[in-house]
């Protein structure tokens, strides 16, 4: 559905898995230096993933996103903008995710 085999979601997982549990949620009730709480997330790394990979490869809504991961709407939001961010930086360290131009014969 997603586009990816178990093997590649796991190889994402590894390094979206260590951010997710090292960085504190972005809130505004939430010290940005403190530790996270990883007892008080509704999501582990894995559900984190792949909530952000149904929003990014899907036609889903918030709202049918909400219904599949048993969340609030916005806990969705915050856990979407969240993991988009982790995502980003995850896959900018993967050196099989990076996108190369083909050269030409002569270069």
């Amino acid at each position: 559905m997603m586009g990816f085999d178990v093997d590649t979601f796991g190889l994402i997982l590894q390094g979206f898995q260590a951010e997710w549990e090292l960085t504190p949620i972005e809130r505004n009730d939430v010290n940005a230096n403190g530790e996270p709480r990883l007892g008080a997330h509704s999501l582990n790394a894995a559900g984190g993933l792949g909530l952000v990979l149904h929003y990014i490869h899907s036609c889903m809504t918030e709202t049918s996103l909400q219904q599949i991961f048993g969340l609030v709407l916005a806990t969705v939001d915050c856990y979407i903008q969240f993991g988009l961010r982790i995502l980003d930086s995850t896959l900018a360290s993967i050196p099989e995710a990076c996108i190369v131009w083909p050269m030409d014969q002569d270069g």
